[in-house]
């Protein structure tokens, strides 16, 4: 599948001269340079190989905004290079782009696409907690959005997300999602002070080969506001979930000497049978954001039925997350990312196999920044994995120091 006609029209509609004339136009080349050392490259119990990796990322970013009108649309390499295991220098690709478009001053319109190939194994650690077959893997993500302020204290919203993982050599671990959203939000302020309250419904439709899932899902929840700097976002409700999954077993093959009524074995074959079923669960998400003057943070907490990336199923996950930043001085930045995760699945209900995984991910990062167009950054990311089906435990340190870079060529 080529993405090609996707990143197009983004590069037309961002660049066509008529937007050219704006109130802010930039042009950003970036490079980027890291050096890391990684103590488990593919996350093995018994036979750890580590490695020495550099990434060299040059990058080109176009900025250009109006009254009306935000577009941004970015590009960028990587290119690794392992010492050790030359077999896995890759070049990665990046491209995304936006647009928002205020149509009305009460109604706006958004929209993205993207496409990424990458071949790390530890792509999808930090956001899902999965650990995948290390083979490169094609992404195409695509959205549109729109919310319109229909009175001074209500605001409704719709969207739609599209996504699609493309395992190269491996089509039966690829996905496809559609996902679709509904919301309104409603200023309780009249009632309790600096309260909103939210509504949400949403239906998520997930392909695999040979299987596929559909799940409806509505929630209602609040936002507060305690101070300028504190904020709370709790939402919960419930899920019904259909599934149609394909499941193969083995099949004992069974045969009879002529005359002799006595049945003996005489191997084994591969069937596959559709599974079907349904239920009921319960899905949430809170969060506590803090936004000060030197120092931003966010503890948050979300459980829903999501795709299990390079697993060929979905799974129910329950993430907790907190990042956090502190601003030393004017040239000093601390940073700190860490999360657990858990991915369940009962095998025939969302996926043709038992998925059962925890992990746990701990990130702390000082920066220096020399400009807002130059800064060096160290970091340790240390990652605790456990794949309680297979009965494994995995842990990998990875440090590396990288040095960010980018000059605009046109404002």
């Amino acid at each position: 599948m080529s993405y090609r006609p996707i990143l197009l029209v983004i590069i037309l509609i961002t660049a066509y001269p008529a937007f050219s004339w704006g109130n802010e136009f930039s042009l950003v080349p970036s490079l980027s340079v890291k050096e890391e050392y990684n103590s488990n490259i593919f996350f093995s119990t018994n036979d750890k190989k580590t490695d020495v990796i550099t990434t060299l990322s040059p990058g080109l970013e176009m900025v250009n905004n109006t009254e009306r009108l935000n577009t941004d649309v970015i590009a960028r390499l990587d290119r690794l290079e392992y010492v050790n295991n030359n077999n896995l220098s890759s070049t990665d690709q990046t491209y995304k782009g936006s647009l928002q478009y205020l149509v009305t001053p009460l109604l706006s319109v958004s929209a993205a696409a993207g496409y990424l190939r990458d071949s790390r194994p530890d792509r999808t650690l930090e956001t899902t907690g999965i650990v995948s077959l290390a083979v490169p893997r094609e992404n195409a993500t695509s959205s549109l959005s729109s919310n319109y302020q229909l009175t001074e204290k209500t605001l409704v919203g719709v969207a739609y997300a599209y996504n699609r993982d493309h395992f190269i050599g491996q089509q039966s671990l690829d996905d496809i999602s559609h996902n679709i959203n509904a919301s309104l939000i409603y200023d309780l302020g009249m009632y309790f002070p600096a309260v909103k309250g939210r509504i949400n419904g949403g239906y998520s439709y997930y392909t695999f080969p040979g299987s596929n899932i559909g799940s409806t899902m509505a929630t209602v929840g609040f936002s507060r506001d305690f101070n300028e700097v504190w904020n709370i976002q709790v939402d919960g409700g419930v899920q019904h979930t259909r599934s149609d999954i394909t499941v193969k077993q083995l099949e004992p093959i069974i045969a009879y000497f002529p005359g002799i009524p006595i049945p003996f074995l005489i191997g084994t074959q591969v069937v596959s049978e559709q599974v079907k079923s349904a239920g009921l669960g319960w899905v949430g998400s809170a969060a506590l954001n803090f936004k000060g003057e030197l120092d931003t943070g966010s503890l948050s907490y979300s459980r829903n039925v999501q795709p299990a990336v390079g697993l060929g199923g979905a799974a129910t996950r329950d993430a907790i997350t907190f990042s956090a930043q502190h601003r030393v001085s004017y040239e000093w930045l601390l940073l700190f990312n860490a999360g657990y995760f858990t991915n369940n699945s009962n095998a025939q209900k969302f996926s043709s196999q038992l998925i059962n995984q925890r992990s746990f991910d701990i990130n702390p990062v000082g920066r220096y920044e020399f400009s807002k167009d130059m800064y060096v950054e160290g970091s340790l990311d240390y990652v605790n994995y456990d794949d309680m089906v297979a009965k494994t435990h995995v842990n990998r340190y990875l440090c590396s120091l990288r040095l960010y870079i980018q000059h605009p060529i046109l404002e």
